[in-house]
């Protein structure tokens, strides 16, 4: 009565990588911001791989590779990222975020350019000369 059948299902179909995108449309260097993505898949999502290029995509630094993301990113996730204090500033920063299914299939997508501003703090010189008892302070950024 009992008969067995054994099915087998192949994967085939790669992640969806439906947005991805900084917080603010801006960084900061040595400061955090965070990374907006969504992604889905037929079968699941198994990790997610950060990177930013600044060179309009051409090499690509990872951020994180092999992030697990604690809830299924189908309806959005975040990833907090703290922009290294020595990124070179530029206007063309580039996102690429990849996600891997349990099958080993991937999808990516690229969101940019960004631009990267000095997130260092702005340093005071202070110097005062007494003219009718006002001061004149002079600071650089």
């Amino acid at each position: 009565m009992g008969d067995d059948c054994e099915i087998n299902y192949i994967d085939g179909q790669p992640p969806e990588v439906s947005y991805v995108g900084f917080q603010n449309s801006y960084l900061k260097t040595g400061h955090s911001n965070t990374v907006i993505y969504m992604a889905s898949d037929d079968v699941a999502i198994r990790t997610m791989d950060f990177y930013f290029s600044t060179n309009g995509g051409l090499d690509w630094s990872a951020i994180e590779e092999g992030y697990v993301p604690p809830t299924p990113p189908t309806y959005g996730a975040v990833f907090p990222w703290l922009v290294p204090g020595e990124l070179a500033l530029t206007t063309d920063l580039m996102l690429r975020v990849v996600a891997r299914d349990t099958s080993g299939n991937w999808g990516e997508q690229v969101a940019g350019p960004y631009t990267v501003l000095d997130g260092s703090a702005p340093s005071v010189d202070r110097k005062s000369t007494r003219l009718n008892s006002s001061h004149r302070i002079r600071y650089s950024m």
